[in-house]
């Protein structure tokens, strides 16, 4: 995944892409001194925040620098009235993830600390997601509240359990290639083009600002809803996931007229027999196609077993770059697999944590990322 979006971020000129910007508000007693620390050590305790790539011969080599000093800004922001704060809060993320990394420089990653009111701060932490999934981020949160409390008591951080991302590093290295060639050569035989977006015309010029701010829709399910799909899906044996992406592929194969759609999804990465893997900090999630025929006559419950099937044997053979598994099909070179990418995210967030007892007064969290794709379904 990391070799994909390098190659993404190197290829198109768009400030921005894959830039994650982790937003945090606090209310409260914030020890700065304390919190500042704690995070430059989280940076001296985990070497693939310390990580920056360079290109040799056409090809990525990631670099971990020994030491690297963390960037950390802080602003005032108290003589802003109310209604302004927030303006100027989306105006400064704006310009924040248009000035994006320089991906050879180490740390790809800063922070942002404004001062709102009396014990009123807002936080921004801005990194590239090369370094990072989903899964690491309650992971590093947890490590930060522990370096944090030892700070503001004067003692020593706790020794990490953490195992080094290294250690994934070396066993994807050793893993034999072949099976997993065969595997998605013959999966993705006879697919020859992504399936089409049901876009007009007149919507195919956006403006530059369009193209740097997509636009978001959010949807909440009822709790009837939900406890009536989890109900049949229980009785069906089928996953929640496999019932989002058949919804998901009936729904493009509608508006494209497609029978045989492939839409992009992200696998944790994390099923790989490691010890210790579900600790460690770093990225391991990976982009796939997912592979539907669509039979006129087919029925659901059939056609969703089908796919549960199918997404087994894909998370066996998951682990091979997505720029090779598209050097295997018969998609043109220049085009994308797929248009559409589909998210389920189902890891912790800060609200597992015990935030009082951690004595970081965080009242709220939000996550902002930016990919290559023109549409991606999020369900968390």
């Amino acid at each position: 995944m990391q070799q994909g979006m390098l190659f993404h971020s190197a290829y198109v000129a768009e400030a921005g892409l894959y830039l994650e910007q982790l937003q945090l508000t606090l209310n409260g007693t914030l020890n700065i001194d304390a919190f500042q620390r704690a995070w430059q050590q989280l940076i001296d305790r985990h070497e693939v925040l310390r990580t920056c790539f360079i290109w040799q011969r056409d090809q990525p080599l990631q670099v971990v620098l020994k030491q690297v000093t963390l960037p950390w800004h802080s602003d005032d922001w108290q003589h802003l009235s109310a209604e302004a704060q927030p303006l100027a809060l989306q105006s400064w993320l704006r310009r924040d993830r248009q000035t994006g990394f320089e991906i050879t420089q180490a740390p790809l990653m800063r922070c942002q600390l404004m001062l709102l009111g009396k014990q009123r701060y807002q936080f921004i932490w801005t990194h590239h997601h090369a370094l990072l999934d989903g899964w690491s981020l309650p992971l590093l949160l947890e490590d930060l509240i522990a370096l944090y409390r030892a700070n503001c008591q004067g003692q020593p951080g706790p020794l990490s359990h953490r195992r080094p991302y290294q250690t994934y590093v070396a066993w994807l290295q050793q893993q034999d290639r072949q099976p997993l060639k065969a595997y998605w050569q013959q999966t993705l035989q006879g697919f020859q083009g992504p399936t089409p977006l049901p876009t007009h015309a007149a919507t195919r010029q956006p403006s530059s600002s369009a193209i740097a701010e997509p636009q978001t829709h959010t949807h909440l399910l009822s709790t009837e809803l939900t406890a009536r799909l989890q109900t049949w899906l229980r009785q069906q044996r089928l996953s929640l996931a496999t019932l989002i992406y058949g919804a998901w592929g009936i729904l493009l194969s509608r508006y494209s007229g497609e029978a045989d759609v492939v839409v992009g999804i992200t696998v944790s990465g994390r099923s790989v027999p490691l010890a210790g893997i579900e600790d460690m900090v770093g990225l391991f999630i990976n982009t796939l196609p997912l592979r539907m025929t669509l039979l006129a006559r087919a029925a659901c419950g059939a056609f969703l077993k089908q796919i549960q099937q199918t997404l087994q044997d894909l998370q066996a053979h998951s682990y091979l770059p997505q720029v090779e598994i598209q050097s295997l099909s018969d998609v043109a070179a220049g085009q994308s697999l797929f248009q559409t990418l589909v998210v389920i995210e189902n890891f912790a967030t800060a609200q597992s944590f015990d935030l009082e007892q951690a004595g970081l007064p965080i009242a709220a969290m939000a996550v902002r990322a930016r990919t290559s794709y023109p549409l991606v379904l999020a369900v968390v």
